[in-house]
């Protein structure tokens, strides 16, 4: 795992290998733990002498490009790995000339030895760095080409191309949300549920139909003055929009109902009772709260109060 959800669970796993005795002379575990967090301090204090703490005081950017220089490597892995290292550290520090140049080079190298999932990373780092220098346009297109190399990962059968398709595709929406392209951004969000699905993440497929919903709802209120429009355009807005939230809803009820109280589905019910207040929904009003509290319980009109807040 990449984070640790529960800190008590996470010492106890840990206390139960400290009691081993049977750990191979020369093996010892290094764990990361961020200042500030008192997760192992018990646990310090029971096995002194064997677990030791010590304090590091180093950029985490800096360390990476540092550990792939002095490998000593030269094979394209390695060169990959430094190229990549000293991307993410000049974009750490704001330079965006330097992170693009290490970028492309690692992307070439992803390129000539067949690695679009490393491809995509580096659209992803320099899609974010470009974000964070203000270039809305240069970070969607990364994240266009991190787009690309998941789908080249999908198709050599990468098993984490879903993941990467997906998560490519909400960086570009988000760009567009940013820039209010809400018409740009619903057809993302829209192509991006169906790759929420494929890698089993029902509570994104979820937010991304209640996103593209959102678009809708936002287009349908831009005024005339700013967009080519008129009352039947607006209609047409707000009908796409209550499609995609209903398509929000009819996820919710694939996701266990433990867990939708992780979701956004509150904010998609909110939306829902904000569309059925204007035309042309007056005869859907029917079931509508039936429907919400077989998904949200009992206590769902607090829940929407609490999204809408």
């Amino acid at each position: 795992p990449d984070s640790v959800n529960d800190p008590h669970e996470w010492a106890a796993w840990l206390r139960e290998n400290l009691e081993k005795e049977d750990w191979p002379k020369g093996v010892r575990y290094m764990i990361v733990e961020l200042g500030g967090c008192q997760a192992l301090d018990d646990l310090h204090a029971e096995f002194a002498g064997k677990l030791v703490s010590e304090p590091i005081d180093c950029h985490p950017a800096e360390l990476a490009k540092h550990i792939a220089t002095e490998s000593g490597s030269s094979g394209p892995g390695a060169v990959f790995q430094r190229d990549f290292s000293a991307m993410n550290l000049a974009a750490a520090t704001g330079n965006l000339s330097s992170a693009r140049t290490a970028g492309h080079r690692a992307a070439a190298t992803g390129d000539t030895e067949g690695w679009p999932s490393q491809k995509a990373a580096v659209g992803f780092s320099l899609g974010a760095a470009a974000l964070l220098a203000g270039d809305d346009e240069e970070a969607l297109e990364e994240y266009k080409k991190a787009e690309m190399a998941a789908r080249e990962a999908g198709e050599k059968e990468d098993p984490v191309s879903p993941t990467l398709l997906l998560h490519s595709l909400l960086a570009q929406a988000s760009v567009h949300i940013k820039t209010a392209s809400y018409a740009e951004a619903a057809e993302v969000y829209e192509r991006a549920a169906p790759a929420a699905e494929e890698s089993d993440n029902l509570p994104s497929a979820l937010d991304c139909w209640r996103m593209a919903g959102f678009c809708h709802e936002r287009l349908a209120d831009t005024p005339a003055s700013e967009k080519e429009t008129n009352g039947e355009d607006r209609t047409d807005h707000l009908v796409e929009s209550w499609e995609r939230v209903d398509k929000a809803l009819a996820v919710a009820a694939e996701i266990e109902e433990s867990d939708r109280d992780n979701t956004t589905l509150p904010y998609a019910a909110a939306a829902m009772l904000r569309l059925i207040e204007q035309a042309p929904f007056p005869d859907r009003r029917d079931g509508l709260e039936e429907r919400f509290e077989e998904l949200m319980g009992p206590d769902w009109k607090q829940k929407v109060e609490d999204a809408s807040s």
